[in-house]
């Protein structure tokens, strides 16, 4: 696993690489799959679940991972076909399990375009999203005092941001960082640019779980309070580290 060579490394950071690796050699000859292995696109809806409502809870909807269930199993006691939050957690399903799928989001780092397909995928069956992919304008939930790339640019930072360009960041800098604290970087600088009209955050919190699946790490389940905390870190500059985050990681391997 990689290391920050300028920085140390957290416990949590040192504990999670061990876990990891532990968790790897255990695993069953027939898991191929690092992502099978932890459980996260076969096993239990649970994760799935919380996943996609942590994310709808990053814009301010009250989901519950009960309505995300409700729309797997196409029960339509509380939101049907006709209400917008049932095509947002339909469109978060078909992400994740994008992303989960063996060779689609493990393998694969994220970039600009392939953001821009998952987006679609997220709310393309919303009527107000219809051929209204990019914004044009300021986003609808853009973020008190940041200042948002022009919507002129957006082609250009959507082709800049891929991992040969370490998205953004300054090069040197970002190839020290262990990858775990690297995707927290891809996600801050996704956020900033904000491509899209609505749920720029949710889709840099995407960003950043297909690079932790990307560099073999598993995602990162949004919780309650990770909407203030991300608004906050959004003002400021891009973070070293994200200590609340690796320490849920670090839960996920160690529980």
């Amino acid at each position: 696993m990689a290391t920050d060579q300028d920085t140390p490394i957290t416990n949590a950071l040192q504990r999670l690489d061990l876990a990891l690796a532990m968790r790897v050699a255990e695993a069953p000859p027939q898991v191929c799959d690092l992502t099978e292995g932890l459980g996260l696109p076969a096993g239990p809806a649970a994760p799935r679940c919380q996943w996609v409502a942590g994310l709808l809870g990053l814009r301010g909807l009250q989901v519950h991972t009960d309505d995300v269930q409700a729309v797997i199993d196409c029960d339509e006691d509380r939101f049907g076909p006709e209400h917008h939050e049932y095509a947002l957690i339909a469109g978060l399903l078909r992400v994740f399990d994008r992303l989960a799928s063996p060779g689609v989001g493990v393998r694969r780092a994220p970039d600009g375009w392939i953001l821009m397909e998952l987006f679609k995928e997220f709310v393309g069956s919303v009527a107000r999203f219809r051929d209204h992919y990019v914004r044009q304008d300021s986003p609808w939930d853009a973020i008190l005092y940041v200042e948002y790339p022009d919507s002129s640019q957006l082609n250009a930072y959507l082709d800049g941001f891929n991992v040969d360009s370490s998205y953004m960041d300054n090069r040197m800098r970002f190839e020290k960082l262990h990858p775990v604290r690297q995707a927290f970087r891809v996600m801050w600088h996704f956020a900033r640019i904000a491509p899209f009209p609505d749920f720029n955050i949710t889709m840099a919190w995407v960003a950043m779980d297909m690079y932790l699946l990307h560099a073999g790490y598993p995602m990162v389940i949004p919780e309650p309070g990770d909407r203030t905390l991300l608004h906050g870190m959004m003002t400021g500059p891009v973070p070293l580290r994200i200590q609340t985050f690796e320490r849920r990681l670090l839960g996920m391997l160690e529980g």
